[in-house]
C-alpha cells in the first residue's frame, strides 16, 4: 500500500494493522471534516481565536493509527489530543463498556483558518464557509467569554441575613423546647409544692388546737386557786374572831 488516496493519511504502516482498525481511521478522518464544516468563525473578531473541543471524535483508533490522524489533521493547521477515558465514561458508550483494554477519544482544537485551507484542498465545498453552528454559541466559547458572574455583594448580604436567620429560628426552637421543658417541670413541682403548703397549714392548726387546750387547762388550774384562796378567807376570818 502506498498513498494513492492522496489525502494526507500514509498507509504505509498497515501491514499489521487490521482491516477494522483502519476503518475506524477513515471514519475518524470524516468525523473531523464533519466537526470543522458545522462550525463557523464569521461573526469571531479574534482572528487567533482557536476553538478546543473535548472528545470531538469519538472514536477510538489503535495506538499506530493516532500518529497518522495527528499529522493529517496538522496539515489543515488543527490540533488533535487523544484523552483516555474513565472507566465510567468508558461504560456510558455502548460499544465499548465490554472492552477490557482503556479506550481513547480525540480532543481538536481549530480556527478560523482551518475550513479555508479544508475548502482550498477541495476537502470542504466552498459553500460550506458560511455554514455550522457559530463559534459564539458554543458552550466552550460562553464559558470562556462569559464566565459565570459572583454574587453581588447585596446579594451575598442578603444571603448572609437568610442564613442567620434560619439559625436564629433554629436556636429560638430550641429555646421553646427548653423552656417547655421548664414549664412542665413547673407544672409537675406545683403539685408537691401545693401538698407541702397543706402539710404546714394542718401542722399550724394542730398547734393551735394544742396552745387553746394548754390555755383551758391554765384556766381551770387557776380558776382552782381562786376558789382554794376564798375558801381559805372565811377561815382566817374565824382565827381572827378567837
Amino acid at each position: 500500500m502506498g498513498n494513492d488516496y492522496d489525502d494526507g493519511i500514509d498507509r504505509s504502516e498497515w501491514k499489521d494493522v487490521s482491516d477494522s482498525a483502519k476503518r475506524k481511521l477513515e471514519e475518524a478522518r470524516h468525523a473531523f471534516h464533519s466537526f470543522v464544516e458545522n462550525h463557523s468563525f464569521d461573526n469571531i473578531r479574534d482572528e487567533e481565536y482557536r476553538l478546543t473541543k473535548d472528545h470531538a471524535i469519538e472514536i477510538h483508533l489503535v495506538t499506530k493509527l493516532r500518529p497518522q490522524f495527528n499529522r493529517y489533521v496538522a496539515k489543515y493547521g488543527a490540533r488533535a489530543k487523544w484523552v483516555q477515558l474513565s472507566a465510567e465514561e468508558q461504560k456510558s458508550f455502548s460499544k465499548y463498556k465490554n472492552r477490557k483494554s482503556a479506550v481513547y477519544f480525540c480532543n481538536l482544537t481549530i480556527d478560523a483558518s482551518v475550513k479555508d485551507k479544508m475548502i482550498k484542498d477541495k476537502v470542504l465545498k466552498k459553500s460550506t464557509k458560511r455554514k455550522g453552528t457559530p463559534v459564539e454559541d458554543t458552550e466552550e466559547y460562553k464559558l470562556e467569554h462569559h464566565p459565570k458572574k459572583k454574587p453581588s455583594s447585596k446579594k451575598r448580604k442578603l444571603e448572609d441575613l437568610r442564613e442567620s436567620e434560619s439559625e436564629s429560628d433554629e436556636e429560638d426552637e430550641d429555646e421553646d423546647e427548653d423552656s417547655d421543658e421548664d414549664e412542665s417541670a413547673e407544672e409537675e413541682e406545683k403539685p408537691q409544692r401545693k401538698k407541702g403548703k397543706v402539710k404546714k397549714k394542718t401542722k399550724k392548726v394542730v398547734d393551735l388546737c394544742n396552745s387553746d387546750d394548754s390555755d383551758e387547762d391554765d384556766q381551770d388550774e387557776s380558776e382552782e386557786e381562786d376558789d382554794e384562796s376564798e375558801d381559805d378567807q372565811p377561815r382566817r376570818k374565824k382565827r381572827k374572831l378567837k
